[in-house]
C-alpha cells in the first residue's frame, strides 16, 4: 500500500510540474508579464506605453514647447510603432517587442529635447 501510495504522489508531483513549467511561455512571451522582467513588454503590448507617450506629446504641444512639424512626425512614428507593436505582441515575439519599447524611448527622448532643449529657444 505504501509503494502504491509513493508512486501516486510521485506521479501527480511530475504532472503538476510539467503542466506548471508548461504555463506562461505562450509562444516565448507571458501575456500577463510575470516572466523576469516583463514590465516595459507589458506597456508596449498593453498599448499604455503608446498612450502615454502621446499624452505628453500631446501636453507639450498644448503648452506650446514643440514646433508643429515635430509634433506630426513623433505622432506619425508612435502610431506605426503601435501598429508593429499590435502585430509583435500576437506573435510573441518577445526581441521585437522589446526593440519597440527601446524605439518608444527614443522617441521620448528626442521629444524631451525638441521641447525642453529646443528647436528655436531664446534665452
Amino acid at each position: 500500500m505504501r509503494k502504491l501510495m509513493s508512486l501516486i504522489v510521485a506521479g501527480t508531483m511530475l504532472a503538476s510540474g510539467a503542466a506548471a513549467q508548461a504555463q506562461g511561455w505562450d509562444r516565448g512571451y507571458d501575456r500577463d508579464g510575470d516572466r523576469g522582467n516583463a514590465g516595459p513588454a507589458r506597456a508596449v503590448c498593453s498599448g499604455a506605453r503608446a498612450q502615454q507617450l502621446e499624452g505628453r506629446l500631446n501636453h507639450e504641444q498644448q503648452e506650446g514647447e514643440l514646433d508643429p512639424r515635430s509634433a506630426w512626425q513623433m505622432h506619425r512614428a508612435i502610431d506605426q510603432l503601435e501598429a508593429k507593436a499590435r502585430h509583435e505582441c500576437s506573435e510573441g515575439d518577445q526581441r521585437d517587442i522589446w526593440q519597440i519599447a527601446a524605439r518608444y524611448n527614443g522617441i521620448e527622448q528626442q521629444l524631451e529635447y525638441r521641447a525642453h532643449g529646443g528647436w528655436d529657444r531664446r534665452w
